[in-house]
């Protein structure tokens, strides 16, 4: 968009990107200053609901007046591109003031009181009136056997505590789309089938579940369709009995893992045990 112009704003430089849009230092015209334009990606304007949210972020920074919060000039549309124009405020990238050797202390508390003074007047100003779903919390908690442990820090949590708390965490907004790296990794056998049993629930629902996972047994009873992977190379995918096909003589999903990665640390071991073996003569006792 380098030297293109929407409405009256000339496109002077990129300044960076997000998963909300992209950000250009831009020229007004008609007031001849440098602003900075945030402008909705067209792949995004499409989709109603993220216009809206984009409407939505301008709006609330248009109610904030603070030192340490960009001022928001306009939500503007022209030509079928949505954007946002804003102060374009001068400064340092904070990434390149973190060096490999550390940010001087003294530097790091006026940054750290700066952010969260920023941040305590956008929750108090923009969050205000937003109440937690208390009825979902309660059901998720309820869910995962959690009763007695909501009051307390998550720091005093075991390992299969924390990980009943980021699975609620993720279930919290009933997501269309779920992706989970060992789901069951530390539960005791009770909460384990509560999650299975759940996730098969969601699939029924219409949900889509993706789980990464190294034991091969949860995959076989959960999954409709796998994806096997070898040193971050896709081998197979498809059902259990697609996959079975292709590795005869398997009976289950490990022996078609093994198939079709052709046991490569099998055979990496099998090798190392033959090269450590002793030889006949030196596995012979002498006579007596």
């Amino acid at each position: 968009m380098i030297g293109q112009t929407i409405s009256h704003y000339r496109i002077l430089a990129k300044l960076g990107e997000g998963g909300m849009g992209e950000v250009y230092r831009a020229l007004d015209t008609k007031l001849d200053r440098e602003i900075a334009i945030k402008v909705l990606p067209p792949e995004l304007a499409l989709d109603p609901e993220r216009l809206e949210r984009f409407k939505r972020e301008a709006k609330a920074v248009a109610a904030l007046n603070h030192p340490n919060i960009v001022t928001i000039y306009s939500v503007e549309e022209s030509d079928d591109v949505h954007f946002i124009t804003m102060e374009l405020v001068e400064g340092e990238i904070l990434s390149e003031l973190l060096t490999p050797s550390g940010y001087p202390l003294d530097r790091f508390f006026d940054l750290a009181v700066s952010l969260a003074d920023a941040v305590d007047s956008f929750t108090k100003r923009c969050l205000v009136g937003i109440k937690p779903n208390r009825p979902r919390i309660d059901e998720l908690v309820g869910r995962f056997a959690m009763e007695g442990f909501v009051d307390r820090l998550t720091e005093g949590y075991s390992h299969g505590m924390r990980q009943k708390t980021g699975l609620a965490g993720a279930l919290i907004h009933d997501p269309p789309i779920l992706i989970l790296d060992e789901p069951i990794a530390g539960l005791d056998p009770p909460s384990a089938r509560r999650v299975k049993e759940l996730l098969r629930g969601l699939v029924a629902r219409g949900r889509t579940v993706f789980i990464s996972t190294h034991v091969l047994e949860v995959a076989e009873r959960l999954c409709d369709r796998v994806a096997i992977l070898d040193h971050g190379r896709l081998v197979a995918e498809g059902t259990l009995e697609e996959l079975s096909a292709r590795a005869p003589g398997s009976a289950s999903l490990e022996e078609a893992f093994l198939a079709l990665t052709r046991g490569t640390e099998d055979v990496e071991l099998q090798a190392f045990l033959e090269e450590s073996a002793p030889s006949p003569e030196e596995g012979t006792l002498p006579e007596s």
